[in-house]
């Protein structure tokens, strides 16, 4: 298992699922963890203190569109980010895991 720390946003109507961006910085690769939840979608987050399992799936079109103005928000460089390559960024939606 391999650990990645990234910066997080909140659905405003699921607040319980956190979402993530694969940027890797503006880099034409996606990111392995990317490409890792698209094989084995079943993650461990962990936030402060609170660890949980939980699914990753890749946001919907709809939810993309909520979701990118707020991680522009908390962090600007995304835009930079996105100017220095063709491939759009997902954002991946990490769900509970209610197994």
């Amino acid at each position: 298992m391999r650990t990645v720390a990234l910066l997080y946003v909140l659905q405003h109507e699921k607040p319980e699922n956190p979402s993530v961006i694969a940027s890797v910085g503006g880099n034409p690769k996606a990111p392995a963890w990317l490409l890792n939840i698209r094989d084995e979608p079943k993650v461990k987050v962990q936030i402060g203190r609170i660890k949980r399992d939980g699914k990753a799936r890749i946001a919907t079109e709809e939810e993309r569109e909520e979701l990118w103005p707020r991680f522009v928000q908390c962090y600007a460089g995304y835009e930079r980010y996105q100017d220095r390559t063709t491939r759009r960024f997902p954002i991946v939606i990490i769900t509970q895991d209610e197994d």
